[in-house]
């Protein structure tokens, strides 16, 4: 699993490296449409990333790319369970043209991957998940 963090301050801030800003604005891989058994349309989805992004994944998955890699997750997932619409997460394919799919958030192969590697993904989260505000009043209420 390689995970390539960028913070949703970050993406504000610069821009997704992963998606296309047109893209995001139309809900990103969570605004794309699923078959009937829960899978992205990998065309419209590939469409969405952003050329940088799209060319690693070609590269990673690729002939000439890292043979025991299996997953590739741009984006953050240190608060969120990696439904967000600017994450993205993509696993070998061998089944697919390009190797590679790229995994809807509401795909059960997300939860599976997800809880695989969780510790992975939620480590050095770099926005506190507890509001300081809360814990001030929690201390100063005892």
């Amino acid at each position: 699993m390689l995970h390539l963090r960028q913070t949703l301050k970050d993406i504000y801030r610069y821009g997704s490296l992963g998606l296309k800003k047109s893209f995001l604005d139309d809900g990103g891989m969570g605004g794309l449409a699923c078959r009937s058994n829960g899978e992205l349309d990998q065309a419209e989805a590939f469409r969405g990333l952003q050329i940088p992004c799209r060319k690693f994944l070609e590269w990673a998955f690729g002939p000439n790319g890292l043979r025991s890699l299996d997953v590739v997750a741009f984006g953050d997932f240190a608060i969120s369970d990696g439904t967000d619409k600017h994450n993205i997460v993509a696993c070998r394919d061998v089944n697919e043209g390009r190797n590679f799919q790229i995994v809807s958030p509401s795909h059960p192969k997300m939860r599976t991957i997800f809880l695989e590697y969780r510790d992975v993904l939620r480590a050095c989260p770099s926005e506190s998940t507890v509001r300081m505000s809360y814990c001030k009043n929690i201390l100063s209420n005892e």
